[in-house]
């Protein structure tokens, strides 16, 4: 569902036997047209999955886009795709590798295949899921997206605002 993220969601976890935290997702912007942005799809006590997000597309092939976030107390698990670029049957690729030399390094691609026209649009990209591996603090963990691109048939879109957010535990 494409749609701008709300200020912060949160899922109220019990993390000990005696203390109970609030996780919260808190977006970085309010995304405008020609916007990619990350958005809470869950969070349990251990996991977060985000939605990558894009609205006002305009004749969108592709993108490439680095996450960057605390890896050493967070790990990725796994990502999945959506169907944003493929919603008119058009094969797509979908990728996420960590950047084995730099932890906290989240590599994204993602494309239609063949000689196709870009969609338009607001839809989800795909899904990035995490998890906790230490004890949370009261320091939110971001999430940043960097060394991206968003292109059409024709080539790079200039213009894109790319937002990601901060994972908080109080």
């Amino acid at each position: 569902n494409a749609g701008s993220p709300t200020a912060a969601t949160t899922d109220t976890t019990d993390t000990s036997d005696t203390t109970t935290k609030t996780i919260s997702f808190t977006p970085s912007g309010t995304p405008t047209d020609n916007s990619v942005y990350l958005k809470e799809v869950s969070i349990s006590k251990n996991t977060i999955t985000l939605a990558i997000k894009i609205k006002g597309g305009s004749d969108i092939y592709g993108a490439v886009m680095e996450i960057t976030y605390e890896g050493a107390k967070i790990s990725f698990l796994f990502e999945s795709e959506n169907n944003y670029l493929g919603n008119d049957g058009t094969d797509t690729d979908f990728m996420a590798q960590l950047n084995l030399n730099e932890q906290g390094v989240l590599l994204i691609g993602t494309n239609r295949k063949g000689n196709v026209s870009g969609v338009d649009g607001d839809g989800m990209l795909g899904t990035i899921t995490f998890k906790a591996i230490t004890d949370q603090t009261n320091t939110p963990i971001e999430f940043n997206i960097t060394n991206s691109v968003l292109n059409s048939p024709a080539g790079n879109i200039s213009g894109t605002s790319w937002l990601g957010g901060s994972l908080s535990y109080q």
